[in-house]
């Protein structure tokens, strides 16, 4: 008895693609076959030859016109779209409700991946009336609205979307869409803080998975990705690395580009303090990715991501350049907040004085979307600098994290929150807000390395960087004293270098790390000439004549 199930549709679909793609039959086949891929999720296995399905007429065959039109987005979107709207139009031209809502329905994935949120939201909606709860597309559109809200920063409705969505699927006994719902689910428990339910989820969502064909578990490294992420948050560095390699595994194996992308995006998110030049090849990639497929606010991650790992990586001008630029995009209000962040990061390590203001703007924002765990790692970033909210930021950390709060990712932050505040006071004035600073600062106030790593968001080895280094410039035999010996010292004067503005310092890091001209200004967002003009302005003050002369002077004035 022949095999019926859509995955062995799908499977004699691509293997006539690959035999015969001139073969008109196959388009036919195709056409009867549309509803079923689009139902089953399944069109992304026509991807790999959307080539082959450019240069058809789908007038007469206006479902293998939906599908081709999603395939075609992969390599073209312009005329993807341009597929699709016609397909739908068709559809809507001869009065059929069901192939026009499809439609709608796969127009509305496209818009959420270009970062039109209202559209797509529009257009799910448009296609819930058509098809009236039509089976498998009622619980996907469900899903995609959750993370159309999720997108948008709406993480109490996306959260209501996706349980909604999961409760379909399960009723159905619809083990993909599971898989699906889990992992939207999974997302929105990372942001809000409620990690007992996210393991949950995610748990649930891998077993689904694993009663699929291997090749058709398209979610399984999304929801591997996720639990990497909640392996680091506790500090289980391990796990996550195991967690993270087996979804970029997966990914190269079903040659799956998009996930491949996030999960870089959610492995630099998580890792950039302690491997900041795996976070910047990670960001780069993924930002090189969704760039070339247009991907809307995926972009503003993938940048986001980018700037974190330029903090971590000492290139600190260039991380503040890169998110003050980041934040003149448009942004969402959880987009926004994860900005802020990693411009209040990068300003407290060049010791700004409007660091705390951009990190009080991170907590209000963060908090208004009901982002908890990022707002309280905000909150925490300002009592380092002002010692007197510590009291403050405690009760604020334990409300957000309510009966989480004995998780280890909420107590890494208790944690370091309550001996900040029970620490006594060094005597003197703040010390410098660069890294090194308040690492002596707090080992000075009793943090020992593990509560300094926690609190700082780095590794405790490189807490026990800085202080062996200040034991062995002062000599001293403990830590506290060569600590409290160094932040008595009046500040080194500045080096006898040119004043730099923030674009000039970023441009000038960018070349003393080895990148070309055309590499700075990509990364920047400057055109060649504009780098060029720099260039030659600062090679005029300082008083040199090439550029490499100018990096020589830079890495003399302190500059890596």
């Amino acid at each position: 008895m022949a095999d019926t199930t859509p995955e062995a549709l799908v499977g004699a679909l691509v293997r006539d693609l690959d035999a015969s793609p001139d073969d008109p039959t196959v388009l036919a086949r195709l056409d009867a076959a549309a509803k079923v891929l689009i139902e089953s999720d399944l069109v992304h296995r026509l991807v790999p030859f959307a080539r082959r399905l450019r240069a058809v007429d789908y007038s007469a065959h206006p479902w293998a016109g939906l599908v081709a039109g999603v395939a075609l987005c992969a390599i073209d979107r312009p005329l993807g779209r341009a597929t699709l709207r016609a397909a739908r139009a068709r559809f809507e031209a001869r009065g059929d409700a069901t192939g026009e809502g499809y439609g709608c329905f796969l127009e509305g994935l496209e818009d959420i991946g270009e970062g039109h949120i209202d559209s797509a939201t529009e257009r799910w909606t448009r296609s819930r009336a058509l098809l009236g709860g039509d089976g498998p597309v009622e619980g996907m559109a469900l899903a995609h609205l959750a993370l159309g809200a999720y997108a948008e920063g709406n993480l109490a409705l996306a959260h209501l979307m996706a349980t909604q969505s999961l409760g379909t699927a399960r009723l159905q006994g619809d083990d993909r869409l599971v898989g699906i719902a889990c992992m939207y689910l999974g997302f929105i428990d990372v942001h809000t803080g409620e990690y007992a339910h996210a393991d949950a989820i995610v748990a649930e969502g891998l077993t689904a998975l694993r009663r699929l064909e291997p090749d058709n578990r398209y979610e399984w490294p999304m929801l591997r990705a996720i639990e990497g992420c909640l392996a680091s948050l506790r500090g289980d560095d391990d796990a996550a690395e195991c967690a993270w390699d087996d979804a970029l595994g997966f990914c190269d194996r079903t040659e799956n580009r998009w996930y491949e992308a996030i999960t870089r995006v959610v492995r630099a998110d998580c890792t950039a303090r302690l491997d900041a030049r795996r976070a910047v090849d990670d960001a780069r990639r993924a930002l090189d990715y969704f760039s070339w497929a247009d991907e809307g606010w995926w972009v503003h991650w993938a940048r986001t991501a980018l700037v974190s790992a330029h903090r971590w990586s000492g290139q600190l001008a260039t991380a503040a350049e890169l998110a003050r630029r980041l934040l003149r995009a448009s942004l969402t209000p959880l987009e926004r907040g994860r900005a802020l962040v990693a411009l209040g990061e990068a300003l407290l390590a060049l010791d700004q004085p409007d660091a705390l203001g951009v990190l009080d703007e991170a907590v209000a924002t963060l908090d208004g979307v009901d982002a908890k765990y990022w707002a309280a790692r905000a909150d925490l970033l300002t009592a380092i600098v002002d010692g007197h909210r510590s009291d403050a930021v405690i009760r604020r950390i334990r409300r957000r994290a309510g009966r989480e709060a004995g998780d280890p990712a909420w107590v890494r932050l208790l944690d370091p929150a309550a001996t900040l505040r029970d620490a006594a006071p060094v005597a003197g004035p703040r010390p410098s807000t660069t890294t090194g600073a308040i690492v002596l600062d707090l080992v000075a106030r009793g943090f020992t390395s593990r509560q300094a790593a926690a609190a700082l968001l780095v590794s405790p080895n490189t807490i026990e960087t800085h202080v062996r280094a200040a034991m062995r410039v002062t000599g001293a035999r403990t830590r506290a004293q060569a600590a409290a010996l160094l932040l008595e010292r009046p500040p080194t004067a500045p080096s006898d270098g040119p004043d730099l503005r923030d674009d000039e310092r970023a441009i000038l890091e960018l070349l003393v790390a080895g990148r070309t001209i055309a590499q700075v200004g990509q990364e920047l967002h400057f055109s060649r000439r504009t780098v060029e003009r720099r260039l030659a302005d600062l090679r005029g003050r300082v008083a040199v004549t090439t550029n490499q002369a100018l990096v020589g002077r830079a890495r003399e004035l302190g500059m890596s």
